[in-house]
Formats: structure tokens, sequence, C-alpha cells
């Protein structure tokens, strides 16, 4: 028998034997019923305390959210109003209503402050448990313009503001004596004044020292209090500008006191 004949021989016998024993396996065994079904029922209890898990542990984030705002609005805030109020008592009534707007403005930026924290939080608890983040809703934007004029037409002055959120961003004054003029604005985002807020009052401080403007809210209205303000620079003739211009809400007429002073000069 030559070479090539052993092998096939060999070869066939193998797949004989191999197919003699597989002809000898028993076939696999059905899985009983009631074990499948306890399979089934234990995966899908596995699947619904994950769940739950995870709804409880997003329920607590946004209960401590609701619980630290409530928190923020109400205690700490109120004791420390209430501190702050009693230490000015002593001042004299015209300071007092000051004082308080300027604790209640503080009051509102620390509880926002929170709230956008606390905002934050929720988003990225959502965000690394792969659930859908819900869309931050926008700042609301309240535009409001004020304008008010005091005089006749050959001496009066005026003044034009805009305000975002009750905030003054841009006023533009004008005043008239005829024949001299004065024109003075500035914007926030202007390159030729800088501008610090602190509680209900906004410093302007005017490019080249030419002098300072405090815009106080109070009210309904905004009073603007010349410091020092260069009359050359504004006005074209020499001195200073001081005293106060008021404009109110509803009110077309400026409460005017000193500012025009030596305007005629």
């Amino acid at each position: 028998m030559g070479r090539k004949h052993l092998i096939a021989v060999c070869g066939a016998l193998a797949l004989c034997v191999a197919g003699a024993v597989g002809a000898k396996l028993p076939p696999p065994l059905p899985v009983p019923k009631e074990i499948l079904e306890a399979a089934r029922s234990k995966a899908a209890d596995e699947v619904k305390g994950d769940a739950q898990a995870l709804a409880k542990s997003y329920d607590r984030v946004v209960a401590n959210y609701q619980s630290n705002r409530k928190r923020a609005a109400a205690s700490p805030m109120k004791k420390r109003i209430g501190d702050k109020a009693a230490t000015v008592k002593s001042k004299p009534a015209a300071n007092v209503a000051s004082s308080a707007a300027a604790i209640a403005a503080e009051a509102k930026q620390q509880v926002d402050a929170l709230s956008r924290a606390q905002d934050r939080a929720v988003i990225n608890y959502r965000r690394n448990k792969g659930l859908p983040v819900l869309a931050a809703k926008a700042p609301i934007r309240k535009n409001e313009k004020l304008a008010c004029m005091t005089g006749t037409e050959d001496r009066h002055a005026r003044i034009g503001v805009e305000l975002v959120n009750a905030q003054v961003v841009y006023f533009a004054y004008y005043s008239k004596w005829k024949p001299r003029t004065c024109s003075l604005e500035a914007g926030r985002d202007g390159p030729y004044s800088r501008w610090e807020d602190k509680g209900a009052i906004s410093t302007v401080t005017l490019v080249d020292q030419k002098g300072i403007l405090q815009i106080e809210r109070k009210g309904l209205g905004y009073r603007f209090a010349f410091r020092n303000v260069d009359r050359e620079r504004y006005c074209g003739m020499a001195g200073k500008i001081n005293g106060s211009l008021t404009v109110t809400r509803g009110s077309r007429k400026c409460v005017l006191e000193g500012v025009m002073d030596g305007h005629d000069g």
C-alpha cells in the first residue's frame, strides 16, 4: 500500500470514529420552565432596582437643590438683613431707605448665585448618568428707556437713560443756556468711562479723571450726582459741574439741583 493510500485510509477512519463518538452523545436536556421564569424574574428585578435607585438619587439631588434655595431665600438672608437693619437704626432717616435697598440687592445677588450653582449640579448629575439635560432658561432681560427735561427751549437740562433690569447701562445728558451747551454721555461698554456697582449706587468715573457721576436708584427715580465734572471738556467753558439731576418713571420733568450753576459764565 502506497503512502497516499495509507493517508486516505487513516483519514476516513478518523472521520468514522468521530462520527461514532458524536452519535453516542446524548441530546441537550431542556431547561425547566421554572428555572427560566426565575432567571427572567431575577433579571427584571435587578433592572427595576437599578432604575429605582437612580430615580431616588436624582430626587435627592432635586430635593437638596430646592431646600437650599428655600433656606438661602429665607432664614440666612432674613437674619442677615435683620442684623444689618439693626445697625442703621441710629442713622439719619434719609439714609435708611438707601441702606435697606443695598442690603436687599446684596441678598438677591447671593440667592441668585446659589441658584445658579445648584442648577449646574443638577445638570452635571444628569449628564453623568446619561439622562437628558433640560435646557436652562434664558435670564429675563427687561429693557426700559427714561427721559426728562426741565426749563425752556433756550435754557434747559435734559437726560435720556437706558435701563436693563432696572440698572442704568447708558445715559446722555444735555443742557443749554443759549448760546452755550453741554453734552455728556457714557455707557457701560464704552471706552470713555469706568463703572462700578455697589448696592443701589453705580459710580461712573469719566476718562482722564474728568469727574465722577454717582447714580442712585431710589424708588421709581434715578438720581445722577455730578462730582467735579470738567465743564471745559463737556461744555467748552471754565469750571466744574456739581449738583444733581433726577429722572423718575412716569414723569417727563427732571428735578435739577445746582447742575447748571455757572452755566452762563
